[in-house]
């Protein structure tokens, strides 16, 4: 049988939509997966004085 990242089987991962998903996170974006990408932006967006939109959103 052919396996996949981490051990898993094709087939296992079509049963677990869930750790289907957590594993393509890890191919895509590394280790920490999305909210590890979505770290990085946020430190980005810090940086760049970008972080707090409700400077740059308009009162209602």
């Amino acid at each position: 049988m052919a396996s996949g990242r981490a051990g898993e089987s094709p087939i296992a991962r079509e049963r677990n939509p869930t750790t289907g998903r957590i594993l393509e996170e890890h191919r895509r974006f590394g280790p920490r997966g999305f909210e590890g990408v979505v770290g990085q932006v946020a430190d980005i967006e810090k940086a760049l004085g970008i972080y707090d939109l409700s400077r740059f959103t308009p009162a209602g």
